[in-house]
């Protein structure tokens, strides 16, 4: 591999390195889902800084031509990456169920007790409607003498 190459590559990984360690100090990428990038971009680092690994890894793996090797190590990190998205959408989708559910109950025991305070403001309001219609008027004795 060409040395200018060389360089250029391991600066851009490096540089992606640092680009997701950053993302986690900032608190824009949580760390458990930036392991799968870190990983990543320190096997580009060790691939440019090492490129003889990729031949070494061909012939250990009896792939014929390293590029095929490149193929197979990026069609797995892909297949990583998809794993680890789907295990938080499904993280995701059963918090969500779980939040509906108890937004649920919360509005059912908030409307019983909402039904219930407006059942006694209305027995009130029967009472004392009674209570005055019960009571003689002053003054009114219904024409006695």
């Amino acid at each position: 591999m060409d040395k200018t190459l060389q360089i250029i590559l391991l600066a851009a990984s490096s540089a992606f390195f640092l680009f997701i360690l950053r993302m986690v100090i900032l608190r824009k990428l949580a760390l458990s889902y930036s392991l799968t990038w870190i990983f990543m971009s320190l096997m580009l680092i060790l691939a440019s800084a090492w490129p003889g690994g990729l031949f070494w890894l061909s012939e250990t793996l009896h792939i014929k031509e390293p590029v095929n090797t490149i193929f197979l190590c990026v069609l797995f990190l892909l297949l990583l990456i998809s794993f680890v998205q789907t295990a938080a959408i499904t993280k995701g989708a059963e918090a969500a169920k779980v939040l509906t559910q108890e937004y649920a109950l919360l509005k059912k025991r908030h409307d019983d007790l909402l039904s219930g305070i407006e059942d006694r403001l209305n027995a009130a309001e029967d009472s004392i409607s009674r209570m005055g219609a019960a009571a003689p008027e002053k003054g009114n004795d219904g024409g006695a003498p």
